[in-house]
């Protein structure tokens, strides 16, 4: 089974049902940069989620924030896929995140909340995971 890694920037309990379920087909493990942002008032609780997931230590800096604890994971976990956001605000651990993956010949995919014209780059993207993951 292929082994993933999602680093994302927060729990966003839009998406934690699709990361649940994701994680009934691969070998998934979310890494989140941070619970919550300050402007966000919702729940963050993960107890009802089964899949693997963790909450990364981070230091704030400004509207940006810094994983201190994630090159060590990365460097004791191995994983065959890494996919990585595009979120100005974790760019220390995306960067972090990128590197290790090539420096492991290992595919990285880093997701886009493209709309309008790069709709045709997302149906690229999405044939190209859907290849990685076979």
């Amino acid at each position: 089974m292929t082994k993933i890694l999602f680093l994302t920037d927060m729990i966003s309990p839009m998406k934690v049902p699709i990361y649940e379920e994701l994680s009934k087909k691969y070998d998934l493990e979310l890494w989140f940069c941070k619970e919550k942002s300050k402007d966000r008032v919702w729940d963050t609780s993960l107890d009802k989620y089964n899949f693997k997931k963790e909450i990364l230590k981070e230091i704030d800096l400004g509207s940006f924030y810094i994983n201190y604890d994630i090159i060590l994971k990365l460097i004791k976990k191995r994983y065959d896929l890494y996919i990585i956001g595009e979120v100005p605000e974790s760019i220390f651990s995306n960067l972090i995140t990128l590197f290790i993956g090539k420096v492991l010949r290992k595919p990285v995919l880093i997701l886009s909340g493209a709309i309008g014209n790069q709709i045709q780059s997302l149906t690229f993207r999405s044939a190209k995971l859907r290849q990685l993951l076979e």
